[in-house]
């Protein structure tokens, strides 16, 4: 499945800039998920959503998931694509998407439905 992972940048200073910094290996990224990591499964692919101060809302890294651990909700994704410096869907497509994709209320992982695979 597709997902869509939102954070807050001015959060935990996760900011599009740092990505290099939190890639390990050259290859891989450790995901720390408390609200709903239980749908997430190896294989999955992940696009990360950044928004907050200073940054220009947008998808700036994209990974599969390789591993999944349930006891310390953590999971790790194998970095598919990365731009620290511009969204890799551009902010006019994406808004036009955000409506289908973000539909919860609270929470930070979100389901991309099948319908929108192709524009992912």
């Amino acid at each position: 499945m597709y997902y869509v992972y939102r954070i807050s940048s001015s959060y935990d200073g996760f900011i599009p800039k740092v990505i290099p910094t939190r890639i390990e290996e050259n290859r891989y990224l450790t995901y720390n998920w408390v609200q709903y990591y239980d749908q997430v499964e190896r294989g999955d692919i992940v696009f990360t959503y950044f928004t907050g101060k200073n940054v220009v809302p947008g998808i700036y890294l994209i990974a599969k998931i390789v591993e999944v651990n349930r006891a310390s909700k953590k999971a790790k994704g194998k970095v598919l694509s990365y731009n620290c410096e511009t969204p890799l869907i551009n902010k006019e497509e994406f808004n036009q998407l955000k409506d289908k994709v973000f539909t919860r209320p609270r929470g930070s992982v979100f389901v991309v439905p099948p319908i929108l695979y192709p524009l992912f």
